[in-house]
């Protein structure tokens, strides 16, 4: 009985370090991020602050070892999610001390987007001419032109 106990031990110890060494850069460099932040937050006086920002300008300020647990739950849960959660619902909103601002911000129409971003905008013909004043001058300079 005990050669099977030390068996399935060896097993076990095995199987943990191949996950490790399968763990992906990213997961690697989130789990040394996490360490140094536990260490710092052990070895300071002040508690660890996580800020996210939101889509409507709000930004989430997260106090404290617990609250940021409790958020990073929230998010691998909630997944794609979350900013609509954080946003609309109440609940949300008691569990992480948090208001969203009442009024979005200003957007403008596809009209405004057209004059101001188009091809034919003010902004996009100087840059065209601009261009086009440089080819010449690089043209003439190499004696292309």
């Amino acid at each position: 009985m005990s050669d099977t106990s030390a068996i399935s031990a060896s097993k076990l110890s095995a199987g943990h370090l191949g996950d490790a060494l399968r763990r992906s850069r990213r997961e690697r460099a989130s789990q040394r991020s996490t360490f140094r932040a536990l260490l710092a937050s052990l070895g300071g006086a002040e508690p660890p602050a996580t800020r996210i920002r939101l889509q409507h300008g709000d930004c989430l300020t997260v106090q404290g070892v617990a609250a940021t647990h409790r958020l990073a739950f929230l998010r691998r849960f909630l997944a794609g999610g979350f900013q609509a959660h954080l946003q609309h619902n109440p609940l949300m909103h008691d569990v992480l001390g948090f208001r969203p601002a009442a009024e979005r911000p200003e957007r403008m129409s596809a009209a405004e987007k057209r004059l101001v971003r188009g091809g034919q905008s003010v902004g996009a013909r100087a840059r065209a001419a601009s261009r086009g004043w440089s080819r010449d001058a690089k043209a003439e300079f190499l004696g292309l032109g």
